[in-house]
């Protein structure tokens, strides 16, 4: 594949969307496989200051965008939250001759509660605001 600006700012939201396996993202193999270049090609841009720039940028993008998301996966943990679980039940029947029969669906919603995580609110505390 020919290297362009439009591939690598292609490249570049890839890696903002998916990381790269040294941020907790997707492996390299991943990411080169998905644009059908070798190991080879990825390491000879990369020595490239555009390129380095653009994947750099999207990699701590991609960093920010996960510590924004553990820290509101930890608030929620923290003060607790509940959520509504779906269920199914297939009913069955004889039909007389040894064999099961479709009788109908039971459909219901169930509100499941997730009690607040005590560790998840002391970390927090103690990590937002040290000074406290």
């Amino acid at each position: 594949m020919k290297k362009s600006k439009e591939l690598w700012a292609r490249m570049g939201a890839w890696v903002e969307e998916n990381g790269l396996i040294e941020d907790g993202g997707a492996k390299l193999k991943e990411f080169c496989a998905f644009f059908s270049i070798t190991r080879e090609t990825y390491t000879q841009w990369i020595k490239l200051s555009d390129f380095s720039d653009i994947i750099t940028r999207a990699r701590e993008t991609f960093r920010q965008n996960l510590e924004v998301d553990i820290v509101r996966s930890l608030a929620k943990a923290a003060v607790g939250y509940s959520y509504k679980e779906k269920h199914e039940k297939i009913i069955y029947e004889d039909n007389g001759k040894g064999q099961p029969m479709l009788k109908g669906k039971q459909n219901w919603n169930k509100e499941v509660s997730v009690a607040p995580n005590v560790q998840a609110a002391t970390f927090l505390l103690s990590n937002i605001n040290p000074e406290k």
